[in-house]
């Protein structure tokens, strides 16, 4: 026999030489398994960002503006670590103001990511044949304005296509979208 308590808490009812006791169903506790052949994630954004989730709420921990900052210098890091940058370099603008540059350090490394992901634009690629990383790299660029990657006439041109990777790629696009608007209007209101 069943019951619910006042709180709304399904107790089961015992019944046995003592009386009738009510006995509250046993607490699930999340199940910890071993990795297994699951390898934690080599870049430093990926594992700072699996470090920032905060399995207790379910959510991730600190402020976006200040996660951000976290990822996008762990990904400089990453890319010192491999090799692919130089340490950001002093130079004077004009002779006068103190700035810093950043060199690549194999420029053919950046041309082969950009070659990668502007091919999954094309049309006589499926979509669902095209690498996810490369995907991703495409859509998001494109989410994000960066004009690096992608013209605003090229985003135009393939907005269909763009689409359809986006749905492939899955729901952290949306999610970068509806948070570059609401830094956009926080920054216009």
């Amino acid at each position: 026999m069943s019951r619910t308590d006042a709180s709304g808490n399904h107790l089961t009812v015992v019944r046995g030489a003592g009386g009738t006791l009510p006995r509250r169903p046993p607490v699930r506790r999340p199940r910890v398994a071993a990795l297994g052949r699951v390898k934690p994630p080599e870049a430093l954004t990926a594992r700072l960002f699996l470090l920032a989730y905060d399995p207790s709420t379910g959510r991730l921990t600190g402020r976006w503006t200040k996660l951000g900052r976290i990822l996008r210098a762990a990904a400089l890091v990453d890319l010192q670590l491999r090799g692919n940058l130089a340490d950001v370099e002093r130079y004077r603008v004009l002779g006068l103001f103190p700035a810093d540059r950043i060199t690549l350090r194999h420029p053919l490394v950046r041309r082969h990511v950009l070659r990668n992901a502007t091919d999954t634009l094309r049309s006589s690629r499926l979509v669902t044949r095209v690498d996810l990383r490369d995907a991703a790299v495409v859509v998001l660029a494109a989410t994000g304005d960066l004009r690096t990657v992608l013209t605003k006439d090229q985003r135009t041109r393939h907005r269909d296509r763009l689409a359809q990777l986006a749905v492939r790629v899955g729901p952290v696009v949306p999610a970068l979208k509806k948070a570059l608007q609401q830094s956009h209007t926080a920054a216009a209101g």
